[in-house]
């Protein structure tokens, strides 16, 4: 869901408070709902580190270095660029005042658990703030307070220990402003203006406070905040973190997803081929479908010919089969009595009047040229007690052909 950039959450005098900004600048306040979406954040000044510091005019990527050597020499090392924020004042000079914020990781944890997609900026960044008046307002019921220059921008801002505006927070504030003075950085401060709700302490209570402090003291009841007018890039640790945590998450997702799509681009790839295959299967089976008929007629024709084939070719015609083997038997001695032709096979069965002319006419058939095609099975003769030789042959054309012709 994205944040809501209008609303904001602000650290208010006891607890915090939710405000939307108005179209006119004028903020008004919200239910608690609206700041679990808010756009903005407000560090509580007790969350971060206000460091006046003052420089020669020099460019910005110097200046951030000076800062963290600044730092460093405060005992901050090692800050990351969210960790901390430099606001340069008197642009215009060669010797320039700058406001540096550093957060520390004491935040509140309803800030970091809603804020995942907000912004965040000090608390004082909301506020505004008048020139000659340093201010005083509470944040969950302490004392805090904030020094502008001349043009109304924050100078410093820092929460005092102080619970009240009394002698002791007169002392912190002194202190404060003799700090900024010794440093060169104070404008000059007229009035202390302290933002309470009308009526919540009376005028003389101030008196003590007034009086340690050595200059005049005003009450002024709370203004409608603001939305901050900078562009702040602080960023609590926990906030980083869960982002990080995010990112890392929707690269993972975007990885699975990316997986996941390439493995449907080979799914609908294979699916097309598997498609584009059945189509010319389909188109194939069309064509062979249409060569039927035709596919029919040359079997036909074949069926005839195989039929006719012995009568036209003379090495399969019957008599001329029947010629050759009567060419082969003399004129006495054998006597053919079977002579058959059956799926290829030419059968002779006999007698010879010895086993010698049964055994020329045997190698006569596998010797003639007419019946080179075939194979001979021609077992032993049976001798009869009369010495009568019975013979039988059997011509078989080979295995190829009979493969061949079923």
């Amino acid at each position: 869901m994205n944040p809501s950039e209008e609303t904001f959450v602000l650290p208010g005098a006891d607890t915090l408070e939710i405000w939307r900004g108005g179209g006119k600048g004028t903020a008004t306040r919200q239910d608690e709902a609206r700041g679990k979406n808010a756009g903005w954040y407000a560090l509580p000044l007790r969350s971060i580190i206000s460091v006046p510091m003052h420089f020669p005019a020099m460019a910005a990527d110097r200046r951030e270095a000076a800062v963290m050597l600044e730092l460093e020499g405060l005992g901050l090392p090692n800050l990351a660029p969210q960790d901390f924020q430099v606001e340069v004042r008197d642009l215009e000079q060669r010797e320039q005042r700058a406001w540096t914020v550093v957060q520390t990781p004491v935040i509140p944890s309803v800030m970091t658990q809603n804020g995942m997609d907000g912004r965040y900026a000090p608390s004082v960044s909301f506020h505004s703030l008048k020139q000659g008046e340093a201010r005083l307002w509470k944040e969950s019921g302490r004392l805090v307070m904030a020094v502008p220059d001349e043009k109304n921008e924050p100078l410093h801002a820092q929460a005092i220990s102080a619970y009240d505006a009394d002698e002791d927070a007169a002392a912190e504030v002194r202190c404060i402003l003799a700090a900024l003075d010794l440093a060169g950085m104070a404008p000059e401060v007229n009035e202390v203006v302290i933002q309470q709700e009308p009526g919540t302490v009376a005028p003389e209570a101030l008196t003590p406070f007034a009086d340690a402090l050595g200059l005049p003291v005003a009450t002024e009841a709370p203004q409608a905040p603001h939305l901050p007018g900078d562009t702040w890039r602080l960023l609590p640790q926990p906030i980083v973190q869960r982002r990080l945590q995010r990112q890392q998450q929707q690269t993972m997702m975007l990885a699975g997803a990316g997986i996941v799509l390439v493995f449907l681009a080979l799914i609908g790839a294979f699916a097309g081929r598997l498609w584009q295959r059945e189509h010319a299967l389909a188109a194939e089976t069309a064509r062979l479908d249409a060569l039927a008929p035709d596919l029919q007629s040359i079997r036909d024709a074949q069926q005839r010919w195989s039929v006719l084939e012995s009568a036209v070719t003379p090495d399969q015609y019957a008599v001329e089969i029947f010629h050759q083997i009567a060419l082969l038997l003399p004129e006495k001695g054998i006597r053919m009595e079977v002579f058959e032709i059956k799926d290829g096979h030419v059968i002779i069965a006999g007698e010879a009047s010895n086993q010698a002319l049964a055994g020329a006419l045997r190698e006569d058939l596998k010797r003639v040229p007419a019946f080179s095609g075939l194979q001979w099975d021609f077992p032993t003769p049976q001798i009869e007690p009369n010495g009568n030789a019975r013979f039988r042959a059997d011509g078989s054309p080979p295995v190829t052909d009979v493969a061949a012709n079923p």
